[in-house]
């Protein structure tokens, strides 16, 4: 007897085994069937920039009250895995219309009754882990890019290339692009060169002499002069095309535009043509020199330019 119930014993242990497995093994095969409906959506699949971009629209306090809660649709970014399926699975009759970015997965422009109903609804949506972001579609005003005035601007390829002069139309710095927010103001710029013509129209509107040096002087004289008394060429110009370039004053119809146009301009002459290197000299250039020169008025200065 004690035999016959220790085997129907073991049986019954086999078979419960037998089950317990291929209900894991179902349970298993359709998590990863689940699984595997899921695909890379919305935020996941967006670049870098993309992202950056609805990050800076979804900042919310920059909107007006009117603009939040007047205006009835707005942008709409799924959460992954949600983005994978149509919104229609998480709207209610409080929705007017929908429609969807064929170009960005997961994002929707969605009609509500109103903005101040949209802002309470959206915010639900983010904080059950619905929604990646959100934000009100608001009209917004383009104006053209800024073109300066200055008679060269023009053979500026670096800054505005259309092909001029044979080139490749596009290919420049961008910097027109940002010129509405961004133009150097409160920048200084130090230029280590071989000095700067601060007398020059487009420099001496934001030359700073307070922050100027020469190195090779040991004054505060950074005008650059005739290195070579025989030769009718100023050869320490080097400097002040520097300085034009990065800080040259725009808009001021005269010579160029530079790239920061209304940065200030900070001269340490370091390395000029009349400078003595000779040993003997008490201002000859060396470690000293340079390194004083790099960290000069480190406090004020900026960004140093050392071409």
């Amino acid at each position: 007897m004690k035999a016959y119930f220790v085997a129907t014993l073991l049986i019954s242990t086999i078979l419960l085994s037998l089950i317990d497995t291929n209900e894991y093994d179902l349970i298993q095969s359709e998590e990863s069937q689940l699984e595997m409906n899921y695909s890379l959506c919305g935020p996941q699949t967006f670049s870098e920039k993309v992202k950056v971009a609805f990050k800076k629209e979804s900042h919310l306090d920059q909107y007006s009250a009117s603009q939040m809660y007047l205006n009835n649709e707005w942008v709409v970014v799924l959460n992954y895995p949600y983005c994978n399926h149509h919104l229609t699975s998480l709207i209610d009759e409080r929705v007017e219309d929908i429609k969807s970015f064929s170009i960005l997965s997961g994002t929707w422009v969605v009609e509500f009754q109103t903005g101040y109903i949209a802002f309470e609804y959206l915010s639900q949506l983010q904080n059950s882990g619905y929604l990646w972001t959100f934000y009100p579609l608001v009209e917004k005003e383009f104006n053209l890019r800024y073109q300066p005035n200055d008679d060269n601007f023009t053979k500026q390829w670096y800054l505005d290339n259309s092909g001029q002069n044979n080139g490749t139309s596009g290919i420049d710095l961008n910097v027109k692009n940002v010129w509405s927010e961004y133009t150097g103001n409160g920048i200084v710029i130090g230029v280590v060169d071989d000095g700067i013509d601060y007398t020059h129209p487009d420099i001496s509107p934001n030359f700073i002499s307070d922050y100027s040096y020469d190195y090779c002087g040991n004054d505060t004289d950074v005008m650059p002069v005739d290195s070579y008394a025989d030769s009718d060429d100023i050869i320490d110009w080097h400097g002040t095309a520097v300085a034009g370039i990065a800080a040259g004053k725009g808009d001021n119809h005269i010579g160029i535009t530079g790239v920061a146009y209304n940065s200030s301009i900070a001269g340490i002459r370091l390395v000029a043509g009349d400078c003595d290197y000779t040993y003997e000299d008490e201002y000859t250039l060396n470690d000293l020199a340079i390194s004083e020169a790099l960290i000069h008025e480190l406090q004020n200065i900026d960004i140093y330019t050392n071409s």
